[in-house]
């Protein structure tokens, strides 16, 4: 069960989309406008946003709300639904999404994207952990050793003389 976060300003599809992600055991937080799901992202944890454009034409300055969502949540995958055809031409991950759902779509794609997000994001959590894990172990083993360094640094330094001046 994910946290989705959907942002529409379309009314009916709001409900149908909710009823639809509930259906899929999803709970879901809706915002009508991108200010006010920004405001939600602020106040609580999603595992995926869903939104729309919000252009009444289509040009790359209508991602504009999407990099926001982002630099809130960075680590959150953002899927934009739209009815603008030309958003199909973009590569999702030039534009740091994790995908591009064209309207009208059918229930199982929007599922099947929202169920990639999710996985990509999980597979990211999981390699940023053995990253971290194996950083520490570095760490712990070189803290090991400069430790024991020190220790025969101690025992040795007293029997050791001074370099004589040239």
């Amino acid at each position: 069960m994910a946290h989705v976060l959907l942002v529409d300003d379309d009314e009916a599809l709001r409900e149908v989309l909710t009823v639809c992600l509930e259906l899929d055991d999803h709970r879901v937080k809706v915002a009508a406008e991108p200010g006010a799901g920004l405001a939600l992202l602020q106040q609580e944890t999603f595992d995926v946003v869903l939104t729309d454009l919000f252009a009444p034409v289509f040009t790359l300055d209508a991602l504009a709300h999407v990099g926001a969502f982002r630099r809130v949540a960075p680590s959150t995958p953002v899927v934009v639904q739209t009815a603008h055809a030309q958003a199909g031409d973009l590569n999702p991950m030039d534009h740091d999404l994790a995908a591009i759902l064209l309207k009208p779509f059918d229930l199982e794609d929007l599922l099947i994207c929202l169920r990639s997000a999710l996985s990509d994001r999980d597979r990211r959590v999981v390699a940023l952990q053995d990253t971290s894990t194996r950083a520490l172990d570095r760490y712990r083993a070189a803290r090991e050793h400069i430790t024991s360094s020190l220790e025969l640094l101690k025992r040795v330094a007293p029997s050791v003389s001074p370099p004589s001046g040239r």
